[in-house]
């Protein structure tokens, strides 16, 4: 995969990775309807509660040894630093800084940090003048997927679909969802062929309800200011399934890290 930096948090996600399999069977093997809660106007998720659904996000970006991210300026003078879904794209961009920027590329590389510190970040910036945006960029593909989803059920487009999380839902039965012990979770997924494949099982298991379940998509983006705003069982249940590519990624530096430690 090119160059990639040790980076402290990397161990947070590679002790995700456990969880994302069990997570992965469960969800492959029980698949409901559920209707959850209505929204609760004027309260937030508690930031532990944001903090633990956003930590399992696995997120590829370019620093420097220091861990500095990588910032671009911009025409304004303000500066943008680049937080990729996939770290294909991110060896692509690391690539570009090695063809305009060969001396700058000595000194950076590519880590794997979790959302939650992303986020953290975006927090922590709100109030300084001088501290970079970020920009997530998304899957180009999941982008069209995306632009497919609202086409097909004859809705207009919106201008900025950001990084597309795909759900579904039955009509008049609320959101497909998956047990995990008493709870009932409603996953998210970056790659729309994930959730084609779960709803492909749901309408197995229900037929009579197959013409009824539908393809929702939300940008991320709002889905973490919705965090911040709202609370509800909804939300509360919501859990983001990182991509078949960051799992398969973090398995090879799993791999890696294990080969090393061998004598």
């Amino acid at each position: 995969m090119g160059c990639v930096q040790n980076f402290i948090t990397v161990e947070v996600i590679m002790k995700s990775f456990f969880r994302w399999r069990a997570t992965l069977g469960l969800i492959s093997s029980v698949v409901i309807g559920s209707v959850l809660g209505q929204s609760l106007p004027g309260l937030s998720l508690p930031q532990e509660q944001v903090i633990q659904k956003l930590q399992e996000v696995p997120i590829f970006t370019i620093t420097n040894n220091q861990g500095a991210f990588l910032v671009v300026s911009r025409e304004d003078d303000s500066t943008v630093a680049y937080m990729y879904l996939s770290a294909r794209d991110a060896q692509a961009a690391l690539e570009k800084v090695k063809e305009t920027d060969p001396e700058l590329a000595e000194d950076v590389g590519i880590v794997v940090v979790p959302l939650s510190e992303v986020y953290k970040k975006i927090k922590d910036n709100d109030n300084q003048l001088d501290s970079p945006n970020f920009s997530f960029v998304p899957m180009r593909q999941q982008i069209q997927y995306a632009v497919n989803v609202f086409q097909n059920q004859e809705r207009d487009v919106p201008q900025y679909l950001g990084v597309p999380l795909f759900f579904a839902t039955v009509k008049e039965q609320g959101y497909l969802t998956y047990s995990e012990g008493d709870r009932e979770l409603i996953p998210l997924f970056f790659e729309k062929e994930q959730l084609d494949a779960i709803v492909a099982k749901f309408k197995e298991q229900k037929p009579e309800l197959a013409s009824n379940v539908e393809i929702n998509v939300v940008p991320l983006e709002s889905l973490m200011g919705a965090f911040d705003q709202k609370e509800n069982d909804a939300l509360r249940n919501m859990v983001i399934i990182p991509s078949s590519e960051s799992i398969r990624f973090i398995q090879s530096l799993q791999q890696q890290q294990q080969n090393q430690s061998q004598p």
